[in-house]
């Protein structure tokens, strides 16, 4: 009687993607099939997949069902354990077996009838062998990474921008990531960031075009620092560090700053130049921006409105047009800040860098600190009570200086804001929305929009609007 078999071959590893590891094992199995006389009726394959733990593996799903449905009475496989290498697996191929009566036969290896116990006890031997050699595999390979992190030793899944996957450093897109850190803090988004390295044709390391969640991850990185990351713990790096450790402290905390879910979080990501900074005259209540419709079927036009309701509690009464007030703020801004005078009286009020360094090192202390404090529960000489109670006060203490640290920070981004090379109205023209309502905050307390029934023209790049500036009122910082 002719047996049917189905071929199964599974490599977990193959990079390059050719599949030459299981065409080597089909060529082998195939030859077993025929020179045993065997019936072929399928061949299925999983490349590129791991046989450990919970990883689902189509082609032996597959395999598993055809015996289920009585389609094949033989097995065959390069070896045991490239057919199953976990618990879960082995149990129900053996289960399986057992009800089927199929026999398991290997190039590498005798054949197992699974009808029979002896057969069995040879697979579980076999099977409980290659989870052995997996654990053992694991464990030197675990101990290996940890060395390696322990010697500041580069691991790079993927080339990063600015590195080769060997740490060393790239120098031509060094300068790219200063230059993207520096917009970042003067108050250009990821999105700004990505736009502008894609339209000035930078590619990303894969040599494609940036993405925002690429820029986050090499913003934030602490590679860039010259720190090695392994489980949650930091070691100095071999290689050479891009960012100093104070700019990526920097960085971080401004990304806090926009990204947390705070009120000035929020206010930093608005898309409206004034909004945050505009009132309603009327009620009193900050305005909101958005887009509205004239009249039907003209197209929408970018405006700030009081909005009533549950939420807004505005009155509804007031409503202007985004350009002209945009415009109008700009202008008053700008003709206020464009002296040498004012722009060194704003950087000297705002920049406060003399008290960035004590902080630091108290933020260093309580980090330190809370490192002592689990040293000390894990050897008992705290209990779990004592711990957590020091714990979370030293945790406390750590959020206030880090919540001041992220004030000094964004304060200090006024001297990179207002360079002394460039003018006001230079620097305005060329930053993104970001750095503009940054600049705004710095010396605008609010704007308050009065009513008003006069429609005088306004002339905007030579277009005219209808527009009553008198109605603004801008309340300046001291």
């Amino acid at each position: 009687m002719t047996l049917n078999a189905i071929v199964y071959c599974r490599i977990s590893d193959d990079k390059a993607g050719e599949e030459l590891g299981v065409t080597r094992q089909l060529e082998d199995c195939l030859t077993l099939v025929q020179q045993r006389a065997w019936q072929l009726v399928d061949t299925l394959t999983d490349n590129d997949l791991s046989a450990k733990g919970k990883v689902t593996r189509p082609g032996f799903e597959a395999a598993l069902q055809a015996i289920a449905q009585g389609n094949a009475e033989v097995l065959v496989g390069w070896n045991l354990d490239r057919v199953t290498r976990n618990r879960r697996d082995t149990l129900r191929l053996m289960e399986l077996g057992q009800e089927r009566g199929i026999t398991i036969a290997l190039v590498r290896g005798s054949d197992m009838d699974l009808s029979t116990p002896s057969g069995r006890l040879v697979a579980g031997v076999l099977a409980e062998v290659a989870r052995s050699e997996i654990d053992t595999k694991s464990d030197r390979q675990v101990r290996a990474y940890r060395q390696a992190a322990e010697q500041g030793k580069p691991h790079f899944v993927s080339r990063p921008y600015g590195y080769t996957r060997q740490g060393v450093l790239v120098v031509d897109e060094a300068p790219v990531l200063e230059q993207m850190a520096q917009h970042f803090l003067t108050g250009w988004s990821t999105t700004e960031i990505t736009t502008w390295l894609n339209a000035n044709q930078i590619p990303a390391a894969t040599g494609g075009p940036w993405s925002r969640r690429v820029v986050k991850d090499h913003l934030l990185s602490k590679r860039n620092v010259g720190i090695r990351v392994y489980k949650g713990r930091e070691y100095p790096g071999t290689w050479t560090p891009i960012f100093s450790s104070d700019l990526h402290a920097r960085i971080v905390a401004e990304w806090k700053r926009r990204h947390g879910h705070s009120t000035r979080a929020k206010a930093d990501n608005r898309k409206y130049l004034l909004t945050g900074l505009l009132y309603c005259g009327v009620c009193g209540h900050k305005m909101a921006g958005g887009a509205n419709h004239d009249r039907p079927g003209l197209p929408s036009r970018a405006k700030y409105r009081c909005v009533p309701g549950d939420l807004k509690r505005g009155c509804g009464n007031l409503m202007r047009v985004a350009v002209t007030l945009d415009h109008l703020v700009t202008e008053s801004v700008l003709y206020r800040l464009d002296s040498p005078e004012m722009k060194a009286l704003l950087v000297a009020q705002e920049s406060r860098g003399n008290e960035i360094a004590p902080l630091r090192d108290n933020e260093q202390a309580l980090r330190d600190r809370l490192d002592e404090l689990l040293i000390d529960y894990t050897d008992l000489t705290l209990s779990k009570p004592e711990y957590v109670k020091a714990r979370d006060r030293v945790q406390e203490n750590l959020r206030a200086v880090e919540g001041e640290l992220s004030v000094l920070y964004s304060s200090e981004h006024a001297a990179a804001m207002l360079s002394p090379t460039q003018s006001i109205r230079e620097a305005w023209e060329q930053s993104s929305t970001g750095w503009r309502r940054k600049l705004l905050t710095l010396v605008i307390q609010k704007i308050t929009v009065e009513r008003s029934h006069k429609r005088t023209p306004y002339a905007i790049d030579g277009e005219t609007y209808k527009f009553d500036a008198d109605a603004i009122k801008i309340d300046w910082r001291a």
